[in-house]
């Protein structure tokens, strides 16, 4: 997590090199506008320049997961809850041996950032396949938050993405 200054100071390296970072917020039920973290996640007085993701319930409600830390720093949310990955997570959805295993609990904000990551890479693969351009950090950043769907005010926890929306602004 980017409190740590080194941390931050590698990510921040790698979006100043052109290179979208994907970042979770971590599980912790933590405010990130709390005092005790010094501005460490104030954009006025830093930022990496990360995407900061937020998890949220598996709903249309667009919910802050109890368990996800949450702030005004946050960019994006995704799903924190039964989600289906490779592994033996959770309840087991199909077992085809060592190498075919899926399962239903993969969860938190571990699970929110590569939804988040993927929806980044789609967009820009459309974009450099497409429209024979790469798009910039802050053009995937802009993007995705102005076509994303906005949860309750004062969540905390940025705007899920809405991939077919960012695609069709893009082009």
């Amino acid at each position: 997590m980017e409190w740590i200054q080194a941390n931050f100071e590698a990510i921040q390296d790698a979006v100043w090199r052109d290179v979208i970072v994907v970042e979770a917020a971590g599980n912790g039920n933590e405010g990130l506008d709390n005092a005790v973290y010094r501005g460490l996640f104030n954009r006025n007085v830093r930022d990496s320049g990360a995407f900061l993701i937020a998890a949220t319930r598996r709903n249309i409600d667009i919910i802050r997961s109890g368990f996800s830390n949450h702030g005004t720093r946050i960019d994006f949310n995704a799903w924190g809850n039964s989600v289906a990955a490779a592994g033996l997570y959770g309840r087991t959805l199909f077992n085809g041996g060592f190498n075919r295993r899926y399962g239903d609990g993969f969860s938190g904000t571990s699970s929110a950032s590569p939804i988040v990551a993927g929806a980044v890479a789609l967009l820009q693969s459309h974009a450099v396949n497409r429209m024979d351009r790469r798009l910039n950090v802050a053009q995937v950043r802009e993007t995705l938050a102005k076509t994303g769907v906005q949860g309750p005010q004062n969540a905390g926890v940025g705007v899920r993405p809405a991939l077919r929306q960012a695609l069709e602004a893009i082009r």
